[in-house]
């Protein structure tokens, strides 16, 4: 998925009205209601129960996939930096990922992993 797909998701769910959602049966059918109990719209006579609560949770479940995205994104690249660190290893014996004076992995390489710098 592009960035901009993920900002025009990310746009859509910070334009809609706040969470949590929930399915109510007002005894005229199905309904969406906000956090205030307010009626969103109506679903009718919902064939399928498990497709209005599909869109009820999607309320919170989308931002929460976001922001669970956006961390895996962050943990992606400092795992790909301390790779291309531990991969361009200059100690003076070996050198490089098979270093034997380099296992376990360099301290340098836990700095980067946790977000620290590399010194």
């Amino acid at each position: 998925m592009s960035p901009a797909e993920l900002a025009a998701i990310g746009a859509r769910a910070a334009a809609a009205t706040p969470g949590p959602w929930r399915l109510s049966d007002g005894g005229w059918g199905e309904y969406v209601q906000d956090a205030d109990g307010h009626a969103l719209w109506t679903l009718g006579r919902t064939p399928r129960v498990e497709d209005a609560e599909f869109v009820v949770h999607a309320r919170a479940d989308v931002p929460a996939l976001l922001d669970e995205l956006a961390r895996l994104e962050l943990e992606a690249a400092a795992l790909r930096r301390a790779v291309e660190l531990l991969c361009a290893c200059a100690c003076e014996v070996d050198g490089g990922l098979d270093c034997r004076n380099c296992e376990p992995v360099p301290a340098m390489v836990w700095r980067a992993l946790a977000g620290g710098g590399t010194r």
